[in-house]
């Protein structure tokens, strides 16, 4: 009895706080204008969003609208848009690399990132693919994959 008393008063207490959450926005988004808004970020128009691009901005732009739209509060000291300091990094065209007599192909065998020229003589062990097998157990070698 007491049990049963003490379940109705909590849903007395508890439904109304139910029935007052607000209603989120994505809640009210439809089908037609989810796709049309998928549609909008994966066209050539944007050519890919990479950073530092104008089809990056382009699509930050949109969605920072759309957040204002959605009556979202800007964070970044009260804007959308948050500054980040990018640096671009220009792939060496060309490489060379000797490994035992042979010379592996600069982007298709390997690709070097970023560095000036290195002349290395070093101690190495193979290890596979690299995945598979670990790296545990190289003893200060440098592990060939």
């Amino acid at each position: 009895m007491k049990s049963t008393a003490l379940c109705c008063a909590l849903l007395l207490v508890i439904a109304p706080l139910q029935a007052a959450e607000p209603e989120r926005p994505e809640a009210a988004l439809t089908e037609p204008e989810l796709a049309a808004h998928l549609r909008f970020l994966a066209s050539d128009e944007l050519a890919g969003r990479l950073p530092g691009t104008a089809g990056h901005a382009a699509a930050a732009r949109y969605l920072a609208e759309q957040f204002r739209a959605a009556g979202a509060e800007p964070a970044a000291e009260g804007d959308y848009f948050q500054p980040v300091p990018l640096q671009l990094e220009e792939l060496p065209e060309t490489a060379v690399l000797e490994l035992l007599g042979l010379e592996p192909a600069h982007g298709e065998d390997f690709l070097v990132l970023s560095g000036g020229e290195l002349d290395l003589s070093v101690t190495y062990t193979f290890r596979g693919d690299g995945l598979s097998e670990g790296a545990g157990g190289a003893g200060g070698r440098v592990i060939v994959a």
